[in-house]
Protein backbone atom coordinates (compact mmCIF):
# COMPACT_ATOMS: atom_id res chain seq x y z
CA UNK A 1 0.00 0.00 0.00
CA UNK A 2 1.15 3.52 -0.79
CA UNK A 3 1.49 6.09 1.96
CA UNK A 4 1.27 9.87 1.47
CA UNK A 5 2.85 12.04 4.16
CA UNK A 6 2.90 15.82 4.33
CA UNK A 7 5.19 17.49 6.85
CA UNK A 8 5.73 14.18 8.64
CA UNK A 9 1.99 13.53 9.02
CA UNK A 10 0.45 10.57 7.19
CA UNK A 11 -2.57 11.89 5.30
CA UNK A 12 -3.28 8.77 3.25
CA UNK A 13 -2.21 5.18 3.85
CA UNK A 14 -4.00 3.48 0.96
CA UNK A 15 -6.57 1.72 3.09
CA UNK A 16 -10.17 1.61 1.96
CA UNK A 17 -11.30 3.44 5.11
CA UNK A 18 -8.84 6.32 4.97
CA UNK A 19 -8.55 8.92 2.26
CA UNK A 20 -8.10 12.60 1.63
CA UNK A 21 -11.17 14.19 3.20
CA UNK A 22 -12.26 17.59 4.46
CA UNK A 23 -10.44 16.71 7.70
CA UNK A 24 -7.11 16.32 5.86
CA UNK A 25 -4.85 19.32 6.39
CA UNK A 26 -2.36 20.42 3.73
CA UNK A 27 0.31 23.10 4.13
CA UNK A 28 -0.63 26.55 2.83
CA UNK A 29 -0.36 27.05 -0.91
CA UNK A 30 -1.11 23.50 -2.01
CA UNK A 31 -3.67 22.85 -4.76
CA UNK A 32 -6.35 20.67 -3.19
CA UNK A 33 -8.92 20.68 -5.99
CA UNK A 34 -9.15 21.51 -9.69
CA UNK A 35 -12.25 22.08 -11.84
CA UNK A 36 -12.26 22.74 -15.58
CA UNK A 37 -15.18 23.68 -17.80
CA UNK A 38 -15.13 24.39 -21.50
CA UNK A 39 -17.69 25.70 -23.94
CA UNK A 40 -17.08 24.76 -27.58
CA UNK A 41 -20.45 25.58 -29.14
CA UNK A 42 -21.74 29.12 -29.80
CA UNK A 43 -23.90 31.58 -27.89
CA UNK A 44 -25.72 34.72 -29.02
CA UNK A 45 -26.37 37.93 -27.10
CA UNK A 46 -29.43 37.69 -24.87
CA UNK A 47 -31.14 40.70 -26.46
CA UNK A 48 -30.42 43.44 -23.92
CA UNK A 49 -27.30 45.58 -24.16
CA UNK A 50 -25.01 45.93 -21.13
CA UNK A 51 -26.74 43.20 -19.09
CA UNK A 52 -24.63 40.40 -17.60
CA UNK A 53 -25.51 36.91 -18.75
CA UNK A 54 -23.95 33.52 -18.00
CA UNK A 55 -21.69 31.96 -20.60
CA UNK A 56 -23.17 28.54 -21.38
CA UNK A 57 -21.40 25.67 -19.54
CA UNK A 58 -18.96 27.96 -17.67
CA UNK A 59 -20.50 27.57 -14.20
CA UNK A 60 -19.14 25.46 -11.35
CA UNK A 61 -20.59 24.84 -7.87
CA UNK A 62 -17.99 23.86 -5.26
CA UNK A 63 -18.08 23.06 -1.56
CA UNK A 64 -14.81 24.44 -0.12
CA UNK A 65 -12.76 21.95 1.89
CA UNK A 66 -11.94 24.64 4.47
CA UNK A 67 -13.21 28.06 5.51
CA UNK A 68 -9.65 29.26 4.80
CA UNK A 69 -9.54 27.93 1.22
CA UNK A 70 -8.76 30.33 -1.58
CA UNK A 71 -9.81 29.84 -5.20
CA UNK A 72 -7.59 30.72 -8.17
CA UNK A 73 -10.01 31.42 -11.03
CA UNK A 74 -9.00 31.82 -14.68
CA UNK A 75 -11.49 32.32 -17.49
CA UNK A 76 -11.35 33.17 -21.16
CA UNK A 77 -13.97 33.74 -23.85
CA UNK A 78 -13.68 34.08 -27.62
CA UNK A 79 -16.13 36.62 -29.03
CA UNK A 80 -17.19 38.23 -32.29
CA UNK A 81 -19.92 40.40 -33.74
CA UNK A 82 -20.52 43.64 -35.65
CA UNK A 83 -17.58 45.97 -36.31
CA UNK A 84 -17.11 48.44 -33.46
CA UNK A 85 -19.20 46.64 -30.83
CA UNK A 86 -17.69 45.98 -27.42
CA UNK A 87 -17.95 42.85 -25.30
CA UNK A 88 -17.32 42.66 -21.55
CA UNK A 89 -16.14 39.83 -19.29
CA UNK A 90 -16.57 39.29 -15.55
CA UNK A 91 -16.19 36.54 -12.98
CA UNK A 92 -19.21 36.05 -10.74
CA UNK A 93 -18.42 34.49 -7.36
CA UNK A 94 -21.52 33.42 -5.49
CA UNK A 95 -23.66 36.26 -6.84
CA UNK A 96 -21.08 39.09 -6.86
CA UNK A 97 -18.89 40.30 -9.69
CA UNK A 98 -15.22 40.26 -8.64
CA UNK A 99 -12.06 41.75 -10.12
CA UNK A 100 -13.98 44.56 -11.83
CA UNK A 101 -12.91 48.14 -12.50
CA UNK A 102 -13.72 50.98 -10.13
CA UNK A 103 -16.90 52.94 -10.82
CA UNK A 104 -16.36 55.84 -13.23
CA UNK A 105 -19.45 57.70 -14.39
CA UNK A 106 -21.86 55.55 -16.36
CA UNK A 107 -19.20 53.12 -17.65
CA UNK A 108 -19.91 49.37 -17.33
CA UNK A 109 -17.63 47.85 -14.69
CA UNK A 110 -15.95 44.66 -15.92
CA UNK A 111 -12.77 42.59 -15.66
CA UNK A 112 -11.93 42.89 -19.34
CA UNK A 113 -13.28 44.77 -22.37
CA UNK A 114 -12.68 44.12 -26.05
CA UNK A 115 -13.80 45.76 -29.24
CA UNK A 116 -14.55 44.05 -32.52
CA UNK A 117 -12.25 45.29 -35.29
CA UNK A 118 -14.30 43.72 -38.08
CA UNK A 119 -17.06 41.16 -38.56
CA UNK A 120 -14.57 38.41 -39.42
CA UNK A 121 -12.46 38.85 -36.26
CA UNK A 122 -12.68 36.51 -33.30
CA UNK A 123 -11.18 38.16 -30.21
CA UNK A 124 -10.33 36.89 -26.70
CA UNK A 125 -11.12 38.31 -23.28
CA UNK A 126 -9.62 36.84 -20.11
CA UNK A 127 -9.56 37.38 -16.37
CA UNK A 128 -7.77 35.82 -13.39
CA UNK A 129 -8.66 36.26 -9.74
CA UNK A 130 -7.76 34.85 -6.31
CA UNK A 131 -10.99 34.63 -4.29
CA UNK A 132 -11.44 33.96 -0.58
CA UNK A 133 -14.86 32.30 -0.24
CA UNK A 134 -14.66 32.33 3.58
CA UNK A 135 -17.18 29.49 3.93
CA UNK A 136 -17.56 25.73 3.85
CA UNK A 137 -21.00 26.01 2.25
CA UNK A 138 -21.41 25.41 -1.49
CA UNK A 139 -20.44 28.38 -3.69
CA UNK A 140 -21.03 29.01 -7.38
CA UNK A 141 -18.40 30.50 -9.67
CA UNK A 142 -19.27 31.46 -13.22
CA UNK A 143 -18.10 33.36 -16.26
CA UNK A 144 -20.40 36.15 -17.41
CA UNK A 145 -20.40 38.45 -20.42
CA UNK A 146 -22.24 41.53 -21.59
CA UNK A 147 -22.25 43.21 -24.97
CA UNK A 148 -22.79 46.62 -26.47
CA UNK A 149 -25.42 45.58 -28.99
CA UNK A 150 -28.79 43.95 -28.49
CA UNK A 151 -28.15 41.32 -31.17
CA UNK A 152 -25.38 39.97 -33.30
CA UNK A 153 -22.67 39.49 -30.66
CA UNK A 154 -21.43 35.95 -30.21
CA UNK A 155 -19.32 33.65 -28.09
CA UNK A 156 -16.92 31.33 -29.99
CA UNK A 157 -17.70 32.66 -33.48
CA UNK A 158 -17.18 35.78 -35.56
CA UNK A 159 -19.99 38.05 -36.69
CA UNK A 160 -19.55 36.95 -40.31
CA UNK A 161 -19.23 33.21 -39.55
CA UNK A 162 -19.06 32.15 -43.20
CA UNK A 163 -18.97 28.38 -43.73
CA UNK A 164 -15.37 28.53 -44.98
CA UNK A 165 -12.03 27.40 -43.60
CA UNK A 166 -10.89 31.01 -43.03
CA UNK A 167 -13.81 31.74 -40.64
CA UNK A 168 -12.68 29.51 -37.78
CA UNK A 169 -14.48 29.13 -34.48
CA UNK A 170 -13.06 29.32 -30.98
CA UNK A 171 -13.55 27.80 -27.54
CA UNK A 172 -14.03 29.36 -24.11
CA UNK A 173 -13.07 27.98 -20.70
CA UNK A 174 -13.13 28.32 -16.92
CA UNK A 175 -10.46 26.82 -14.65
CA UNK A 176 -10.72 26.89 -10.86
CA UNK A 177 -8.11 25.68 -8.35
CA UNK A 178 -8.81 25.39 -4.64
CA UNK A 179 -5.71 26.45 -2.70
CA UNK A 180 -5.09 25.57 0.95
CA UNK A 181 -4.13 28.44 3.24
Amino acid sequence: MATLSVGGTTVFDGSATQGITTATTFPAGHVIGIWYKEFTSTQTTGGTAYVWQDVTSLTQTITPKSVNSKFWIATRIAFGGPTGNHNYLAINCDGSLVNIADAAGSRLRSSSVGGIASTWHLEDLSSHYLWDANTTSAVTIKTQWASEGTSGNYINRSGRDTDAIYDGRGASDLTIMEISS
